[in-house]
């Protein structure tokens, strides 16, 4: 066979879904047809020097083998790219988490202690027996029944101080 633009292309005609579907079977289409035609352009710029061409069998042998060694090479790739971005994303991580507040236990104790002294604020707003459900409610956890039980309310009154408390809350925190 003749090294020429024809034999190239019927060549191509011949094998190209055969080795797609081929490289199919370790990539994604697309990737797939990537290979498979870079492996086709690789055969045109070198085929001048490629003894292969001139046997059918040596040639569709060559093409497989390159197709598989192309494929590899991609989930190669593949394979350290995503190694080299977990590895850079870990090492930013490290190099930033002394800025993170949340990693700083001093920044963090003032953060903790601000907001308790902002609730602690809002809270003293209430009136006493409304402050007093809501926090053995809402800040100690303690069901509302046993609330009612507590202070010798009803059930429906403590609803009705917890809902105030949050309404009072809400409209306070808003205008912050």
């Amino acid at each position: 066979m003749t090294v020429s633009r024809d034999n190239i292309e019927r060549v191509f005609r011949e094998h190209y879904s055969s080795l797609v579907s081929y490289a199919k079977l370790m990539l994604p289409a697309e990737e797939a047809e990537d290979v498979v035609q870079d492996v086709f352009a690789w055969v045109w710029d070198h085929r001048f020097r490629l003894p292969y061409l001139n046997d059918e069998r040596e040639l569709r042998l060559y093409l497989l083998n390159s197709v598989w060694h192309g494929c590899l090479n991609k989930l190669r790739r593949r394979k350290n790219d995503s190694a080299h971005r977990i590895w850079f994303k870990d090492r930013i991580e490290q190099q930033y988490s002394a800025y993170d507040p949340d990693n700083d236990p001093v920044i963090r104790k003032l953060y903790t202690e601000d907001i308790q002294e902002q609730v602690s604020s809002l809270l003293s707003e209430l009136p006493d027996r409304c402050r007093e459900v809501f926090v053995l409610s809402r800040l100690e956890g303690i069901p509302n029944r046993r609330v009612a039980q507590i202070l010798g309310l009803s059930l429906s009154t403590v609803e009705n101080h917890i809902y105030n408390a949050m309404k009072h809350l809400r409209e306070r925190v808003q205008k912050k």
